[in-house]
């Protein structure tokens, strides 16, 4: 093929391009949206303990009350330098 696959690309009108750009964001926002609704659903379903697997929303709750109290900073900085 003359030009190989990026000369079909210039070929190709910018609104399929845009398109295609944004199905591929749209996979990717929705993928992760998708994992984070599966791991809510297994740790409220009580299959796993919360030892095992905390909630979403527990753990994000979690990190921002150790944000906010400038605890999660620290922790991590004597975890790289300890």
């Amino acid at each position: 093929m003359p030009g190989g696959p990026l000369a079909e690309l210039a070929r190709e009108p910018s609104a399929y391009r845009w398109l295609r750009t944004a199905g591929w964001g749209f996979a990717r926002v929705f993928s992760l949206v998708a994992l984070a609704v599966a791991w809510e659903l297994a740790a409220r379903s009580g299959a796993f303990t919360p030892y095992m697997l905390p909630a979403l929303s527990a753990v994000l709750a979690r990190i921002w009350s150790d944000l906010v109290a400038g605890v999660f900073q620290r922790s991590v900085l004597l975890r790289r330098v300890g």
